[in-house]
C-alpha cells in the first residue's frame, strides 16, 4: 500500500499527505495504521465497538448479515452506522486524491465529487497477473498503467475476476 500510494501522490504532485481509510473493519483499519503513520480513521472509536457484529445499515436485515446483533440492537445502531457511512463518503469525495481498491456502490457519491472538483479517482485495476491503477482526473486527463505490478509483487490473493 504505502508504495502505490507514494507512487500515485507523486505522478499528480501530491506531497506531505495523510490516508484517509475508510473502511468498516476495525481489523484491516488497525493492520493499514501499524504499516503506515498516515493511515487516519473517521470514527474509528465507534467502529471498533462493534467489530464482529457485521456490516451494520438499513435494509440489511436477511441471514449472516449482522451476526453478533439480534434485529433489535441492529435496529438501534442503524441510524448512527448510516449517518457514520454517509459521512465516510463525503469525506473521501473531499480528498485531494481517491484511491479504490475495489469495485462498490459506496465510492460512487465520492467519485462524483471528485469529478465535480476535477480532482484524480485512482481505480485499482486486477487483470491477467498483472495489477495497475487507472486514475481520471477530467475527461481530457486519463491515465493508464500506473504503478504497474505482477499480482505476485502485489501481496493480494489470486482473484477469480477477470477484465
Amino acid at each position: 500500500m504505502q508504495a502505490s500510494v507514494s507512487e500515485l501522490a507523486a505522478a499528480y504532485g501530491i506531497e506531505n499527505y495523510k490516508i484517509f481509510f475508510a473502511t468498516d473493519s476495525p481489523e484491516m483499519t488497525r493492520m493499514f495504521m501499524a504499516l503506515d503513520s498516515r493511515v487516519f480513521v473517521f470514527d474509528q472509536l465507534a467502529k471498533e465497538a462493534l467489530e464482529g457484529k457485521g456490516f451494520v445499515m438499513p435494509g440489511w436485515q436477511g441471514w449472516g448479515r449482522s451476526p453478533g446483533l439480534t434485529p433489535v440492537e441492529k435496529g438501534a445502531y442503524c441510524e448512527d452506522e448510516t449517518v457514520r457511512a454517509f459521512l465516510d463518503m463525503v469525506l473521501l469525495g473531499y480528498t485531494d486524491m481517491l484511491v479504490i481498491s475495489k469495485r462498490s456502490s459506496f465510492t460512487f457519491a465520492p467519485s462524483i465529487m471528485m469529478a465535480a472538483r476535477q480532482k484524480p479517482v485512482c481505480a485499482f485495476i486486477d487483470a491477467r497477473g498483472k495489477t495497475s491503477f487507472t486514475c481520471r482526473s477530467s475527461q481530457k486527463d486519463e491515465r493508464h498503467n500506473l504503478v504497474l505490478r505482477t499480482k505476485a509483487a502485489t501481496g493480494l490473493a489470486p482473484s477469480s475476476r477477470r477484465l
